[in-house]
């Protein structure tokens, strides 16, 4: 057999593997053209979320952007938040809404209350698991007013939201998500 052909052979074969290894990478693209995203934090449940054509409101789950400043530059830094598109340079929160223009909002020690109902597992950890000391929202009591939201996820009481860094402007958000296909620990629901 010929060196020309050997090549030949190799070559192809070598393309077959390079675009076998290219294709999870091509499906991950065409999902996020697509308006789907992939939620691995613990914030809420794993899994694939779509982009609906749904108002941004209480209960919602919103993409959201952490703007540029201190609270994105600390997750930055303790990796809170993965390396990504948003103009801080860092992945899209995907967080509900708890709070609207109009709500009263107090960050309490013992949970975050909305028009004076606690929210669940809202507490501020004092710490976070590597031991750094963490933000609390000022002011601690507030009215939201116009283009404001709060995002605080009750799914983790470890989530890092909106009982760190506080309130949003509603330009932050992206689009607003469903789940599509999530999973726990423990399996898929």
């Amino acid at each position: 057999m010929s060196v020309l052909l050997r090549r030949a052979r190799f070559s192809r074969g070598g393309a077959w593997a390079v675009g076998l290894a290219l294709l999870p990478l091509l499906a991950l693209c065409a999902l996020w053209v697509s308006g789907f995203h992939i939620n691995m934090t613990a914030s809420l449940p794993y899994g694939l979320y779509r982009e609906v054509d749904v108002p941004v409101q209480r209960g919602v789950l919103v993409l959201a952007c952490l703007p540029q400043g201190p609270h994105a530059e600390l997750a930055r830094q303790r990796h809170y938040l993965s390396p990504g598109h948003c103009p801080a340079r860092l992945a899209p929160l995907i967080k509900p809404v708890v709070a609207v223009a109009g709500d009263q909002v107090v960050f309490a020690d013992a949970a975050v209350e909305v028009n004076g109902v606690a929210l669940t597992n809202s507490a501020a950890l004092p710490r976070d698991p590597s031991g750094h000391p963490m933000p609390r929202p000022q002011p601690r009591q507030q009215r939201l007013a116009d283009g404001q939201l709060l995002l605080v996820s009750s799914y983790n009481p470890g989530s890092f939201d909106g009982r760190y860094f506080g309130v949003l402007d509603a330009d932050a958000v992206h689009a607003v998500v469903e789940p599509v296909l999530t999973w726990h620990r423990r399996g898929m629901r």
